[in-house]
């Protein structure tokens, strides 16, 4: 391996101890698979990408906070607070105003809890944090973004209530369980990085456990990089694009992947309508080692890690509840 080279896998290395940070990266990404169409697609807030946020908040009799519908088509029903992003507002602006609009409560995102994503154009940002101030909203203070804003137990929310939709069941025991989880996993905050195209960014390891050896998959196009797709249209869910990933790099071969969830979300949105891209990155294990041993065609290698720092930590976000989850 050149001096170069050398370098260049250093910087890879710390690459992937910043993403597993949450953290975003500073160089451009080198986008390894992609077509004309993909290429072609501009993100637009509100207009060709859908951008969702919502909030899941507990007090200190951990129950939820709710908001009660105003809208027509779902009067008078219960929800989360959930909105539109809107132009020029990052993940966690849009969660804080949503809160405040349709609850009067004022908010401290502290973390994602998890990305929900639907054929390559529609995304969902459910976070959670602490109230810091405001009032709730009473019904004598409803308005066309809600009619009153309420605390609610999980089981009161379950079989007592009108919900507007089932859905936010699952984001309320994700909630739950990162609430409760005594082992607690690193906070991940949007990291806030402009980007004109939709992206996801996989940390691809294998790890033979008799052997205690760890391998990266890096992509080897104009410099070391961890590898990078842009999202279709096609791509219904985040494991069927890594699932498509998998068959360009190995050729068709056998290869078993498994999403562990999400490490690093980064998303600027300004200025509106030339940065409402995002890069999503998510951590992926491969069960079989036959594909570690595919000649990937001088576009991919892979990389041993020999910190046992990393690996440990690798190992650890492999857990439940140590990621961003991705609900099916």
């Amino acid at each position: 391996m050149g001096a170069n080279e050398s370098h260049n896998m250093d910087q890879v290395k710390q690459d992937l101890k910043n993403v597993l940070a949450g953290e975003a990266l500073t160089e451009d990404d080198i986008i390894d698979i992609k077509s004309v169409a993909e290429e072609n697609f501009v993100p637009i807030t509100k207009k060709t990408v859908a951008y969702i946020v919502s909030g899941v908040f507990f007090n200190e009799k951990n129950e939820v906070l709710m908001m009660q519908e105003a809208k027509r088509s779902c009067y008078q029903m219960w929800y989360l607070p959930a909105g539109r992003m809107e132009l020029n507002e990052t993940i966690e602006e849009g969660v804080v105003r949503e809160v405040l609009e349709e609850t009067g409560l004022i908010c401290k995102p502290t973390t994602l809890l998890s990305l929900e994503f639907r054929q390559g154009h529609w995304y969902r940002f459910t976070m959670t944090g602490v109230i810091t101030g405001g009032k709730l909203k009473s019904s004598n203070e409803s308005d066309k973004e809600s009619l009153q804003a309420n605390w609610f137990s999980i089981e009161a929310i379950r079989k007592n209530i009108p919900i507007r939709c089932r859905d936010i069941f699952k984001l309320i025991d994700i909630a739950a369980t990162y609430r409760n989880n005594p082992v607690k996993r690193v906070d991940i905050r949007p990291a806030i990085k402009s980007h004109k195209k939709l992206l996801l960014r996989l940390v691809v390891v294998h790890y033979n456990s008799d052997r205690n050896e760890m391998v990266l998959l890096v992509g080897c196009k104009k410099r070391n990089h961890l590898p990078v797709t842009l999202l279709s249209d096609t791509d219904f869910s985040l494991e069927h694009a890594v699932f498509k990933v998998f068959q360009k790099v190995f050729g068709g071969k056998h290869a078993s992947p498994q999403l562990h969830g999400v490490v690093s979300v980064e998303h600027c949105g300004r200025p509106a309508a030339l940065n409402d891209g995002i890069c999503i990155s998510v951590l992926v294990s491969l069960k079989d080692a036959a594909p570690t041993k595919i000649i990937l065609q001088d576009l991919f290698t892979w990389l041993p890690i020999d910190d046992d720092g990393t690996k440990k930590e690798i190992l650890e976000r492999n857990l439940d509840g140590q990621t961003v989850v991705v609900p099916p």
